[in-house]
């Protein structure tokens, strides 16, 4: 099952924030999820210099 892809542009354009998640059943009790989160931009715009809080994520789940 893929997840949302959601992204936000900035009014002046200087900036954005983009965020991608994906997930997958691989067996009836286990699943992955993977997914980024990406701020960049313009360093004189204040969103832009939260990129240091751009991360990716990986997950397995186990369900009994």
């Amino acid at each position: 099952m893929a997840g949302p892809a959601e992204w936000f542009v900035h009014p002046d354009g200087k900036a954005f924030v983009t965020r991608i998640l994906y997930s997958r059943n691989l067996y009836s009790t286990f699943r992955a999820a993977g997914g980024f989160l990406w701020i960049g931009g313009s360093q004189s715009d204040p969103l832009a210099r939260y990129n240091v809080n751009s991360y990716l994520t990986l997950q397995l789940r186990y369900s009994f």
